[in-house]
């Protein structure tokens, strides 16, 4: 059977190749150094096939050079091994600001690039010992849902509880009182990998948490997907409401203390 030659070289440079080949196996009879200067050409020559665009690959003016496919490692197989050895969530940074949209389909999730026109912003900034503060603007499912507007909303989180403001409306109240700042380590708390995927054109390992084991609320399995490389924020999930869910933004990602003042709420609050 002949041999599928790689139409983008020469022949006279397969040839050549093969002739080394040929001359490296007969060299195996003759002295140490023959042996060693064979194999150094044939592998100068393997170099020089791979590399694209260095040589002349004589092909007819205005005809493009095919590009060779990255060899790539398929999410299945990424998913099978990582089952096998689970990756952990890292811990939070003690302090830092995020943004991040919602009001998304768990399709929306997975693309790449700016948000969707009709994705709502919101912003959290976290500081373990300050508080934490979640900003959702106007027209979000959290914000409609359970305060009944549609104008912003904001979650504020410190030694009482978690408070909910609606601001254009003067509405204030003590939502949660049991909720409190989660410790920077909250993501270790007990949960199960769920696997690994791109999410907003990142690779993220998700991870969904026991009823009781994020915020200690029961019953409800969220998941939190966080980048496999930098361990920032991917995804943060809400049972049965994918368009609640937070995509994070990296880019938008400043690790820093936070000023006291976004974990202060009004006083009509208190």
């Amino acid at each position: 059977q002949a041999c599928a030659w790689d139409p983008l070289l020469p022949p006279s440079f397969l040839l050549l190749r093969h002739r080394l080949l040929l001359a490296f196996g007969r060299a195996k009879e003759g002295s140490r150094m023959v042996r060693f200067l064979v194999a150094g050409a044939v592998l100068v020559l393997f170099i020089l096939q791979s590399t694209e665009g260095e040589q002349d690959r004589r092909l007819p003016p205005g005809m493009n050079v095919p590009q060779r496919p990255a060899s790539r490692v398929s999410m299945d197989t990424l998913n099978t091994i990582n089952k096998l050895a689970p990756p952990k969530p890292s811990p939070w940074p003690a302090a830092f600001s995020v943004s991040f949209a919602t009001n998304l389909t768990e399709k929306e999730w997975t693309h790449e690039g700016a948000f969707p026109p009709h994705a709502v912003k919101g912003k959290l900034w976290y500081d373990s010992v300050r508080g934490q503060r979640v900003q959702h603007g106007s027209g979000s499912r959290e914000c409609s849902k359970f305060y009944s507007t549609e104008g912003n909303c904001s979650l504020v989180f410190n030694n009482d509880g978690m408070y909910a403001v609606v601001p254009e409306e003067a509405r204030c109240c003590l939502d949660l009182p049991g909720l409190h700042v989660p410790p920077a380590n909250w993501t270790q708390a007990a949960h199960k990998f769920v696997g690994t995927q791109r999410i907003g054109g990142r690779m993220c390992h998700g991870f969904r948490y026991l009823p009781g084991g994020v915020l200690g609320l029961q019953g409800t399995l969220h998941e939190y997907w966080q980048d496999a490389v930098s361990q920032l924020p991917c995804l943060f999930t809400f049972p049965g409401e994918p368009r609640m869910a937070w995509l994070f933004d990296a880019a938008s990602v400043h690790v820093q203390a936070q000023d006291a003042a976004l974990f202060a709420v009004p006083d009509a609050c208190k």
